[in-house]
């Protein structure tokens, strides 16, 4: 190591075998002067440029008191793109001076062994087959139709297929091969395509009966949008939060969803190309110690382009560690608000007003670590604001969780509406008879009231307004009634203050008890339930149809460190 280098490579470790992604992760910095750039080396060549200065190493800070806090690096390899055998990887740092040096910990070249599956060929394609668990179907009725292909030696191959319907409006295809029935009819055909090849089936679509004035949500087969061990920038990109989409200037697409304190975004030509951009992070959680700063773990939890400007709603949490009983329990100290950042770049960077000046949601009252009657105190303010929609009188609604769990304060959710999303505090809450309620700051002023809850409690929410049912529609996942029913649920409205009873339409485990799956910790449980319509023209995609896609994370270990973002086709029917 050289004298003003200090630094380790902590995975991979050595001689290990790796495939598919790989994370290169370690710490590095300079005893004297600053760290310019990492690059990570595979055999003697560059690879890439690690993500460094945003990660947090504090057990370096500890042992190397002159280290940052920022020390850490990491860097997404893709070993499907290597031969399968033995590499080496080194990672080489180079200062502010341009003086560069390799990292000696705990050698310079750290072997692994690749090992990879062999790729399926995609063509040249010689037949096509194409099969349906069933055919006939009703109304609502969703099926996975299924391509098969093979050479001309009857080797199985797997292109890439076209989908197409003879009439949608009676059965409509998905890009995945997904027949959603949607009107009585008969003689559809569905075909796929690919190589020039072409299989069809013949679907017929039936009648459903059900009682007039209800509504049914069918909910078709899963489809995975983004796994955490594949496609993440880092080992911290997780879905922690619902996904939006936004269609940019060019037309392409950005989905939102990311986790504090790096938050990355997805982009592509469309719903089927989505990939994380990872070159480095559209925004950097500021996570201040002062609960009165309201910059603490920050979540973009919304986001809705206007014109060149991509508006921000941040899901922001204080959490204290340093109040009696507090270290050790994470959801019961927790102090909560809603602020503001934004982009005009594209999504590529958010950048949020000074403090206060971002301020839309705080709460009511100023954090009280003594406010616990037995111990800890209770979570309160507000949080998880949902998508931005914007109504026929021209302001645009959003909705936003309201909690105390200090006293009697019904738990629940709240709307609030702005004709200038660029003004963070020009937004006004309902008061229970008029949106008049400014949320300011219980640090500088008098304590505003609390918002009038409008709706039930539910964990998280997306808002839209659905062009089939003619009315706004809040969706969540959550548990109601006795015995509990844990699952999907939605209400709608047709003045956001006015909500119809939840109604259930879909099972499934929760991360929180009586919820949680009964053994494996949370495995195969979900959470941050939004609605897209992939064919919704609107720029924000605030105005679904018939056939929206219920976006989930799921859990896909016991402590849920491993997660995907899976998304359901949906077809509500009206009777």
């Amino acid at each position: 190591m050289t004298p003003n280098l200090a630094g380790s490579v902590d995975v991979p470790m050595l001689n290990a075998t790796v495939s598919s992604q790989l994370f290169v992760f370690g710490w590095a910095f300079e005893q004297v002067g600053s760290v310019s750039r990492i690059d990570v080396l595979v055999d003697g060549a560059v690879a890439g440029q690690a993500l460094y200065g945003f990660i947090a190493r504090p057990g370096v800070q500890q042992v190397y008191p002159n280290a940052p806090l920022n020390s850490g690096f990491s860097f997404k390899l893709d070993t499907r793109r290597l031969p399968n055998g033995v590499h080496s990887i080194s990672v080489r740092v180079t200062d502010a001076a341009g003086n560069a040096a390799f990292i000696q910990w705990p050698q310079a070249n750290i072997t692994v062994v690749v090992n990879n599956p062999p790729p399926v060929p995609t063509g040249p394609v010689a037949n096509i087959s194409l099969t349906a668990p069933k055919t006939s179907l009703l109304v609502g009725d969703i099926v996975q139709a299924t391509a098969t292909a093979t050479d001309s030696s009857g080797n199985p191959v797997v292109p890439q297929y076209s989908w197409s319907s003879s009439n949608n409006a009676v059965a409509k295809v998905t890009p995945t091969g997904v027949v959603l029935g949607l009107a009585q009819g008969t003689n559809v055909s569905v075909s796929a395509s690919a190589g020039g090849k072409t299989a069809t089936l013949i679907f017929n679509v039936a009648s459903a009966s059900g009682i007039p004035g209800t509504i049914r949500i069918s909910i078709g087969p899963e489809e995975t949008v983004f796994k955490a061990s594949m496609d993440a920038c880092w080992g911290g990109d997780l879905p922690d939060s619902p996904a939006h989409a936004v269609r940019l200037s060019d037309g392409t697409l950005m989905l939102d969803f990311g986790n504090n304190p790096l938050w990355f975004m997805s982009f592509g030509q469309n719903f089927n190309s989505l990939q994380r951009s990872c070159s480095t992070p559209v925004w950097v959680s500021i996570d201040d110690t002062s609960p009165g700063s309201f910059t603490n773990q920050q979540w973009i939890n919304s986001v809705y382009r206007e014109g060149s400007v991509i508006h921000g709603l941040i899901h922001n949490e204080f959490h204290d560690h340093v109040a009696p009983y507090c270290p050790s329990i994470f959801y019961s100290c927790l102090y909560v608000s809603v602020t503001y950042a934004s982009s005009s770049d594209g999504g590529a960077t958010f950048v949020m007003p000074p403090s206060p000046l971002h301020l839309v949601a705080p709460p009511w009252t100023t954090w009280d670590p003594t406010s616990g009657q037995a111990g800890s105190p209770p979570a309160y303010g507000y949080l998880s604001p949902t998508n931005i929609v914007r109504a026929s009188d021209g302001y645009f609604y959003s909705m936003f969780r309201a909690l105390d769990h200090r006293t009697s304060y019904a738990d629940g959710y709240c709307v609030m509406r702005t004709q200038t999303l660029s003004d963070p505090a020009s937004w006004r809450a309902w008061n229970g008879s008029s949106f008049s309620l400014q949320m300011t700051n219980p640090y500088t002023g008098t304590p505003p009231a609390a918002c009038t809850r409008v709706t039930s409690s539910f964990p998280g929410g997306t808002l839209t307004y659905n062009t089939y049912l003619n009315r706004f529609m809040f969706v969540s996942e959550g548990v109601l009634g006795n015995p509990a029913k844990c699952g999907y649920y939605f209400s709608l409205s047709s003045d956001l203050v006015n909500w119809s009873p939840p109604q259930f339409f879909g099972a499934a485990y929760l991360v929180f008890p009586p919820c949680s799956p009964p053994m494996n910790g949370i495995t195969g449980s979900i959470a941050y339930l939004s609605l897209i319509d992939h064919e919704d023209p609107s720029i924000n995609f605030e105005t679904p149809g018939r056939t929206p896609y219920m976006y989930l994370m799921r859990c896909n270990n016991a402590d849920c460190s491993d997660r995907h973002l899976i998304r359901f086709p949906l077809i509500i029917t009206q009777f």
